[in-house]
């Protein structure tokens, strides 16, 4: 996977069921990450975004009902 990001140099990554737990920081250099851990339940969501690229969490996400997980991220273009 490492490979592959450094071959394409994508600008935004978003992994869904990432599995990643809340003691666990993974990170890409180059990029910034903004991580929705897995708990009991959930599977967790990360998105990485280029350093290059403003962008912010957004605190609050408009929720997506029962058992949905949401991590939403502000970019600037």
């Amino acid at each position: 996977l490492i490979e592959t990001i450094r071959t394409e140099d994508f600008d935004v990554i978003l992994l869904h069921e990432a599995k990643i737990p809340e003691n666990k920081n993974p990170s890409i250099p180059g990029y910034k990450i903004y991580n929705l851990p897995s708990t009991i339940g959930t599977q967790g969501l990360t998105t990485f975004i280029k350093n290059t690229i403003p962008s912010n969490r957004v605190d609050s996400p408009i929720p997506g009902g029962v058992g949905v997980e949401t991590l939403a991220v502000e970019v600037k273009l």
